[in-house]
């Protein structure tokens, strides 16, 4: 049930001396359509935030300020939007933040993915090596298999070792069959 405070609100808001008024103010809300681009927003919702902004406009106005009311809903629409953009730009800023370039990888661990990136400037080359390489995990044994994946994640010979409790020479002896591997399969 609507409380009659509630009831008031909508009788007002939803009045024909509210639409006159607000017939005013769909300049200023198209104006600022055409200069701001907000996601997902369309000729409604604009619309829709304008009266909502200038609903709050009306009722916070202070005619000894010196401003009119289309004045006043102006200033207060332009921040109003000028937020809800900033609030979708920081949205959007985010979702990079799980993301990790690999010049950026290549710095933080050191490894060659670096050259890998500069050699490769308009990516067929990456796509290539990926579909040449597409069955190469499966030619290798399950010794080989370990010690390829440690190479992956960065590791020396010497820490393959000590980690899979092998000597240096297994473990030297794998690293060569697997480049072998790598050079037939490309």
């Amino acid at each position: 049930m609507i409380e009659k405070k509630d009831r008031d609100v909508f009788d007002r808001v939803y009045s024909d001396e509210f639409e006159r008024e607000f017939e005013t103010c769909k300049g200023i809300i198209f104006a600022l359509m055409k200069r701001y681009h907000l996601i997902g927003y369309d000729r409604d919702d604009w619309l829709q935030e304008g009266r909502l902004v200038f609903w709050k406009s009306k009722e916070s106005f202070d005619e000894s300020k010196g401003i009119s009311l289309l004045g006043f809903f102006s200033i207060n629409f332009r921040r109003h939007i000028i937020s809800l953009f900033r609030t979708q730009m920081a949205q959007k800023r985010n979702c990079g933040l799980a993301t990790v370039s690999l010049e950026e990888l290549a710095e933080r661990k050191g490894d060659s993915s670096k050259k890998v990136a500069a050699d490769q400037e308009d990516g067929t080359e990456g796509v290539m090596l990926r579909d040449s390489l597409k069955g190469f995990s499966d030619s290798l044994s399950g010794f080989e298999l370990i010690v390829w994946l440690n190479l992956l994640l960065g590791k020396s010979s010497e820490e393959i070792s000590e980690g899979a409790q092998l000597t240096a020479g297994q473990v030297c002896n794998a690293v060569d069959r697997v480049k072998r591997k790598i050079r037939n399969a490309l």
